[in-house]
């Protein structure tokens, strides 16, 4: 409770000052996006809602046309709700990017799980909780021609913040097992498209994630298209998911968003 008190303090407090000194940038605005995520194996499935606040620090001024002209600069901080039948949680974020297309994340995300995972053994690992994790994610985004290219890195330390006589629990989205009270989770995601028209895209994507101390590892091999079209984005990707969990198997990948206020941000 004490570290949920303190990160909304600090979110708060930086949105009062950025609001106070917005005037300085040459453009400052607020946005907001709702976006769903679904994947069938390990079957994992949530709905967000983030709102920001972009501070343009430099350059052009962004378009909805999302990098007709990347070469700006900005700071936003964030602050999103998530929901699932299996848990909810919240997070809040800073994204600083000297230029439109590389940049740095960090934040907290904090969640509380009230029932089992039907894709894991609950009695071997805690599923159940409430859990925090603390991040930092590097970003860059590439385009040649009809070609792009999409990089994450993310180093997220996760703590489970109850008493347990479980020495692992569940991370759902990576699909681990991490250990009980503090484990570091790195992860590496690519994602290599050709533009087919201005909307639809045919990309695939790799992500490999592994945690420090439990030693466990996990990889998602996929392939599909994409859409982007003012407002609304989409992607529905096929392909294979292994880890030290589940032995490799078939799973399907949808991604959903619509931001009716768009952001600063390429991606």
């Amino acid at each position: 409770m004490r570290n949920i008190i303190r990160a909304c303090a600090i979110l708060l407090a930086s949105f009062f000052i950025l609001a106070n000194i917005s005037g300085r940038f040459a453009r400052a605005d607020f946005d907001v996006a709702t976006s769903l995520f679904y994947r069938s194996t390990p079957l994992s499935g949530a709905a967000d809602l983030t709102m920001g606040y972009g501070l343009v620090l430099w350059g052009a001024e962004p378009t909805e046309q999302k990098g007709s002209d990347p070469f700006y600069g900005y700071l936003r901080p964030t602050v999103t709700g998530t929901g699932s039948d299996n848990y909810s949680g919240w997070g809040y974020g800073f994204e600083l990017f000297p230029i439109s297309f590389i940049g740095a994340v960090a934040g907290q995300n904090f969640a509380n799980n009230e029932k089992d995972y039907s894709a894991y053994d609950c009695k071997k690992y805690l599923c159940r909780g409430d859990f925090r994790e603390d991040y930092i994610e590097a970003k860059l985004a590439l385009a040649a021609w009809d070609f792009f290219l999409l990089g994450t890195y993310r180093s997220s330390h996760l703590t489970e913040e109850n008493v347990t006589t479980l020495d692992k629990y569940i991370s759902p989205d990576n699909g681990l097992a991490v250990t009980t009270k503090r484990d570091v989770v790195d992860r590496w995601r690519g994602t290599l498209g050709y533009k087919i028209t201005e909307s639809w895209s045919v990309i695939g994507t790799y992500v490999f994630a592994k945690a420090e101390r439990s030693l466990q590892e996990s990889t998602h091999i996929l392939g599909g298209i994409s859409f982007r079209e003012g407002e609304v984005s989409a992607s529905l990707q096929g392909g294979t998911f292994e880890s030290d969990l589940k032995s490799q198997t078939g799973t399907a990948v949808f991604s959903f968003s619509w931001a009716p206020l768009p952001s600063v941000s390429l991606f």
